[in-house]
């Protein structure tokens, strides 16, 4: 049998063959976005098995099974983990020319030296073949970063997370960086029922009495300061929908009293509270010299009967509607004439928004900084091969190529660092196919110096500022 994962997957023509292999495959991996638990990298936690280190924590395997018609406990539920595996091996060929399809080749591939295509028939053989391979102590956590040649991870961390496994790994000479990427979601969720016990929570993490938006301000600061200590250089947001609501200070300063009394704000009321904090946030970033990112038009609820019969959540969502580029240009004009607008990168889920969100990219700009406000890399719904290749495509067409950060794993396995190779083969096909037809110039030192940027530079240089400072960047 020919193997699928071989020297040409990807890529269609010489000259892309030549542009992965002489420029990108080498290449060090700077993930900015991932949700890998910073405990079990800095511990080298080590699975009991495939499925919990390959499906238990995957929502795109869970929804591609369920589409399937697997049943809920073969995928979050209770059945022995040989079972799990073997529904999801059962899964794989409804699922050719997919990006789940892809990366699990890969990964078999690339981490455990299989070639065999993984099914039902084949099932029980790869079970334990991944097995052997897990219980002889090559795949811990911590070693499979290092077997892909990570250089920076960066976790996604709520405001209560405990920074000293980010710390450790910051503390090995010779080895992956880790570091803490701050999700600040909770401070803007004024409107929930449990908004006051939070605040409760993160005024005991920042050791301080938290009674007004003022005392609010400082908490999280304090909080910031820590983060800044721990190397951490970027935020992260997410929301379904953009909308700036302006008010003054008085009127959040009471919003923010009804929502510490547990009384219900009003619309206007929420959203002027939530753009205040926001623009206090986004200030602060900009003044540590962090990039904040926003995660746009996820539709997180979806199925409520599919909600209520899963024990773990994910995988339930979809792609939500098209955002407003007024009311995005309305968020950053107001961030920047308050002198709050940091570096910030934008993740839309919904494909039709990527040409606004690259074309605002010329709007907002600063002297001396590079991509102030910019597309992200492709993400959730996007990170297949035409997804990227269509980012690709936008970013070159609405912004600078050389600018662009690469790719996300956006997951909860170290197993996901391969989609870096993938991310790379796309690129190096595009750009193949480009020289082929004359759009790009066929130019050893062009093409060097962007695929080098893409794929490693340009998001090496927004994560590790500050490790780079203190001697631990790779980075020149």
């Amino acid at each position: 049998m020919n193997e699928f994962i071989n020297s040409r997957f990807l890529l269609r023509s010489p000259k892309a063959i030549e542009l992965y292999d002489r420029f990108a495959s080498a290449l060090p991996i700077v993930d900015c976005h991932c949700h890998l638990e910073p405990e079990q990298v800095a511990s080298n936690w080590v699975a009991e098995n495939i499925v919990e280190l390959w499906i238990a924590n995957d929502p795109y395997k869970w929804r591609a099974m369920r589409i399937n018609g697997i049943e809920e406990r073969f995928i979050t539920g209770d059945a022995p983990a040989r079972e799990k595996f073997r529904a999801f091996a059962e899964t794989m060929p409804r699922l050719v020319g997919s990006p789940v399809f892809h990366w699990s080749a890969l990964e078999l591939k690339r981490y455990f030296g299989i070639d065999t295509l993984l099914n039902g028939d084949t099932a029980d053989s790869i079970w334990s073949e991944c097995n052997a391979r897990i219980q002889s102590g090559e795949c811990g956590a911590a070693d499979l970063l290092r077997r892909t040649n990570v250089e920076t991870v960066c976790t996604s961390d709520n405001w209560m997370t405990d920074l000293q496994p980010h710390c450790s790994t910051q503390d090995n000479s010779g080895s992956f960086v880790m570091l803490p990427s701050l999700r600040a979601d909770a401070a803007l969720r004024v409107e929930d029922s449990g908004y006051a016990s939070w605040i409760q929570r993160l005024g005991s993490q920042a050791n301080r009495s938290i009674d007004s938006l003022e005392a609010l301000e400082a908490g999280l600061a304090s909080i910031l300061d820590a983060f800044d200590g721990a190397n951490c250089s970027l935020s992260d947001h997410s929301f379904e929908s953009v909308r700036w609501v302006s008010t003054s200070e008085a009127n959040a300063g009471r919003a923010f009293e009804k929502a510490l009394n547990g009384e219900p704000l009003g619309s206007d009321e929420a959203d002027g509270l939530r753009c205040r904090i926001l623009a206090f946030l986004a200030g602060e970033y900009a003044r540590r010299d962090w990039t904040m990112q926003l995660h746009l038009g996820a539709l997180r609820e979806t199925s409520r009967a599919l909600m209520g019969r899963v024990s773990i959540p994910g995988g339930v969502a979809a792609v939500g509607d098209s955002i407003s580029s007024a009311a995005l240009s309305t968020l950053f004009d107001n961030l920047e004439r308050s002198g709050g607008l940091p570096r910030t990168i934008v993740y839309p889920l919904n494909i039709g928004d990527f040409e606004k969100v690259a074309s605002l990219s010329g709007a907002f700009v600063e002297e001396g900084v590079w991509g102030k406000v910019q597309l992200g890399p492709p993400w959730w719904f996007n990170d297949h091969y035409d997804g990227i290749a269509h980012q690709l495509k936008v970013f070159s067409n609405y912004s600078a190529l050389g600018r662009f950060v690469g790719m996300v794993t956006d997951t909860r396995s170290p197993l996901s660092m391969a989609r870096f190779e993938y991310f790379r083969r796309v690129f190096c096909d595009l750009l193949g196919d480009w020289i082929d037809r004359g759009v790009v110039p066929n130019d050893d030192a062009l093409l060097e110096q962007l695929v080098e940027d893409v794929c490693y530079r340009n998001a090496a240089s927004i994560v590790n500022n500050k490790a780079k400072r203190s001697g631990k960047s790779k980075v020149a």
